[in-house]
């Protein structure tokens, strides 16, 4: 029997120590705060103690709360993040700070396990973090950025970069790969069929937990992932069978994604499903396939989504402000654009290289002025040079994918990337929360399959598949 070292029984007592501690002070909280919170406070420490225990479970809890997860607004700035100028905080991010703690409490207690792998997007998102936080910090240095609100804006785009590195550190093998993402698609089932309960009441859909007015735009670009994903695996789907499994995931997904009316979600639509022809092996099936949901899309399309569109193009009373290009008479919301990027260019050459730092040029709905501006030229590089990497790294994962399941993977989240790229035109989709936390842990995955596949043996991938179908329903995988 082994004797347990010096430094490990020290480790142990701290340990211990420290546990004990947090059951005193856990218990202390308790007593002297409402039920709700002591409840809270409970069920933080217990969440705590299973990350530690048990990194999986932790990944789960993460993946479930993204998007079925309530939000509160804090700091009397606005009505929210893509609304104006609040701090959202939602369960994921209390979650995430949980799985973070954990973390490095694995990592001290078994120092082989390493705290940050070495990937090929770690410069890319250091240097898109360093120029948020210089510019940021000049901001405040100059009066132009709240320092609380700066500050949380930018710990966000940290908080997304943690879910990449929580996939790619916590994630051990291809069928512990399988389950999670399997875990994401029972999650965009449930968020669709609340989001189609809402269509009865003529009502813009949304997901849950989002308040009274919701955010639309959020739960297309959500949407837009998934579709993108059930896309790539139903496109390489060894039989009719498996492919009819996850068109009819894409149907159950598309119905409420209509009827967000969100119109740089469905501009993102159609550049995913463009992509995914591009990258498929099978380009006339899938060529053919997508002709035909594109086209029976807008067949079928509710008559919300005609009068959208034309609502964009000159379906509306004039009113002032609106901006005409070609004759054509734009809607107010697509007008104010115009005007704020128009505005942007006439400040830009004041702070043209770092920026008025996050948050501290006024909202701006639009992803890419919006870099531009708050993060001057150097952000938008580090910006443009992240993307690129992003998609370096889906291609490359697609080169050595093993299987038509991990090649639709791959191929779904290239898909889905480009999507968010044309979405991010209207939209500021790559800091909004709901979108960016399924799209970074699916970029952790992309990096993984990378790594499983160049770093093992054939024969050691093989062993790594599951030894039998096991029945999802819609999301069921199929021996290779």
């Amino acid at each position: 029997m082994a004797v347990p070292s010096q430094s490990n029984r020290v480790i142990g007592i701290l340990i211990a120590l420290f546990l004990g501690a947090t059951c005193l002070v856990a218990a202390q909280a308790i007593a002297n705060t409402a039920s709700l919170t002591g409840l809270a406070i409970a069920l933080g420490v217990l969440v705590l103690i299973v990350c530690f225990n048990w990194p999986e479970a932790g990944l789960y809890i993460l993946i479930f709360s993204m998007l079925l997860g309530p939000e509160m607004i804090v700091g009397g700035l606005g009505e929210g993040t893509t609304a104006g100028r609040g701090i959202t905080l939602r369960l994921d991010d209390f979650l995430l700070t949980i799985i973070a703690f954990s973390w490095f409490a694995r990592g001290a207690v078994h120092k082989e396990l390493g705290l940050f792998l070495s990937t090929p997007l770690n410069r890319p998102v250091g240097l898109f973090i360093l120029a948020a936080a210089v510019s940021t910090a000049l901001g405040m240095l100059f009066d132009r950025v709240r320092p609380v609100v700066g500050f949380f804006f930018v710990l966000k785009f940290v908080e997304y970069v943690f879910v990449y590195f929580a996939a790619v550190n916590f994630i051990e093998n291809k069928e512990h790969l399988k389950r999670l993402i399997y875990a994401i698609f029972i999650t965009g089932i449930f968020v669709s069929i609340y989001a189609a309960a809402q269509i009865p009441r003529g009502i813009r859909v949304s997901a849950p937990f989002e308040g009274e007015t919701g955010e639309p735009n959020t739960l297309g670009g959500y949407l837009l992932i998934l579709i993108a994903l059930f896309g790539g695996l139903m496109i390489t789907s060894p039989n009719l069978r498996t492919a009819l499994r996850y068109a009819l995931g894409i149907i159950v997904m598309g119905i409420p994604f209509l009827y967000t009316l969100s119109r740089a979600s469905y501009i993102g639509l159609f550049a995913a499903a463009l992509c995914l022809v591009l990258f498929t092996r099978r380009k006339l099936i899938a060529a053919f396939s997508v002709t035909i949901f594109l086209f029976g899309l807008i067949l079928l399309a509710p008559s919300a989504v005609e009068e959208r569109i034309q609502y964009t193009i000159g379906g509306q009373a004039a009113r002032a402000g609106q901006v005409e290009i070609g004759g054509v008479r734009l809607d107010t919301s697509t007008s104010a654009r115009i005007v704020s990027y128009q505005q942007i260019l006439a400040d830009f050459p004041k702070q043209p290289i770092l920026g008025y730092g996050v948050t501290g040029y006024g909202f701006i709905d639009g992803q890419y002025p919006k870099v531009l501006i708050e993060m001057g030229l150097i952000g938008l590089a580090a910006f443009l040079w992240l993307l690129l990497a992003l998609y370096r790294q889906g291609r490359d994962a697609l080169k050595v994918a093993d299987g038509w399941w991990e090649r639709g993977i791959c191929i779904g989240f290239l898909a889905g990337l480009v999507g968010l790229v044309f979405h991010a035109l209207g939209s500021n989709t790559f800091i909004i929360v709901r979108i960016m936390e399924p799209f970074w842990f699916m970029a952790g995955v992309m990096t993984l399959i990378h790594m499983f596949n160049t770093s093992l043996p054939e024969e050691s991938r093989e062993l790594e598949s599951p030894p039998a179908q096991v029945s999802y329903g819609l999301i069921s995988p199929t021996p290779r």
